[in-house]
């Protein structure tokens, strides 16, 4: 994935930045391209043979949420969960505000990522969702920042509606109108009314390419990108994870693939004996509300050009990109509507076994 020239900055002025994070030997910095929010970097030290992990959070985030940082990862370690930590600065700060943008230095936790979900691979990790969920039964935290519609359908489709008026006189208007219809038909509110679903503290983007698994092994170890832990409900967290395992490729293929969807599933469920049977009933609703969630918000992209980072190796522009990811979500509902008591089924055997 390559990304605009400014979007990252000099090696020389990172590694004068490094060294106000407690940290030694800093003396290499290079990009990480798979993002899709925050610019990333891997800071290494030649001398010690140390690795971290340094950011600049996207403009959406607020200082505030390095201390749910700090709470998160916290309550993480002290039962025995790998997770990244923070590492402060100098001046006993966990990050650094620099005019506009924040900085944050995290340990680099050892393990692979991957592009392409396998059942193995799946189940491993619907288990390691299952603990992280469990671990945060009962912890009663009120979270400093937060962020506005997110996993909102509702806000997100209003959200559309605004911009759609903005761009009325235009020709993305006219080509992207079969998707915003089909997302108009489909969302109905009191059919994807999951209010009364017990509030949980979830990751809030459980995606493939979140997951570390272990470098020999068929094994989860770790979640990253934990900017989007908030209290919402398992259907939607699930609704996500499914999104993104089944889908193979993130969100740039079809079919639905079942087999996947059932050892994820699997996975989860041999972990989460906290589960209401509310819950389990609508995991598959979840999933529909998560697609048209974000096929509202790519589609609100694709008029705008401004929130996801471009992958120009693909696209020639966000427009392209987004309306490409939004079709291919449709696709994938589609696929999902179509064998939603089957995979309603099966969610019900994993529950048994």
């Amino acid at each position: 994935m390559n990304y605009p020239d400014n979007s990252f900055f000099d090696e020389k002025d990172l590694l004068i930045l490094t060294k106000e994070f407690c940290i030694e030997g800093a003396d290499i910095v290079h990009p990480v391209y798979t993002g899709v929010i925050n610019d990333t970097y891997v800071v290494e030290s030649s001398s010690t043979n140390q690795k971290y992990i340094l950011q600049r959070l996207h403009k959406i985030f607020s200082f505030d949420l390095l201390f749910d940082i700090e709470a998160v990862t916290s309550r993480l370690a002290l039962n025995g969960i790998m997770t990244p930590r923070l590492i402060y600065t100098r001046n006993g700060l966990p990050g650094i505000e620099k005019g506009q943008e924040i900085w944050r230095m995290m340990t680099f936790i050892p393990g692979r990522t991957v592009s392409k979900a396998s059942c193995p691979l799946a189940e491993t990790a619907g288990t390691m969702l299952a603990r992280y969920h469990k671990v945060f039964v009962g912890f009663d935290y009120k979270f400093k920042h937060n962020l506005p519609g997110f996993h909102d359908a509702e806000s997100s489709i209003k959200r559309l509606i605004s911009t759609k008026s903005r761009f009325s006189n235009t020709e993305k208007n006219k080509q992207l109108e079969d998707l915003i219809r089909f997302v108009f038909d489909q969302y109905d509110k009191k059919a994807f009314d999951l209010s009364g679903l017990p509030n949980r503290l979830v990751h809030g983007d459980p995606k493939l390419s979140n997951f570390i698994f272990d470098n020999s092994e068929d094994k989860a170890i770790c979640l990253v990108d934990l900017d989007t832990f908030s209290n919402d409900n398992v259907a939607v967290e699930l609704g996500d994870a499914v999104r993104s395992f089944c889908h193979m490729q993130d969100v740039d293929s079809a079919p639905f693939n079942k087999d996947i969807f059932a050892a994820f599933i699997s996975g989860y469920m041999s972990a989460a004996d906290f589960l209401t049977n509310q819950e389990i009933s609508d995991i598959i609703k979840g999933v529909k509300f998560v697609t048209l969630d974000l096929c509202a918000r790519y589609i609100t992209d694709a008029y705008e050009e401004k929130y996801f980072k471009l992958d120009s190796s693909k696209y020639s522009s966000l427009y392209e990109q987004n309306s490409v990811k939004a079709s291919n979500l449709v696709s994938f509902y589609n696929e999902i509507n179509k064998n939603e008591q089957q995979l309603n089924d099966l969610v019900k055997n994993c529950c048994s076994n």
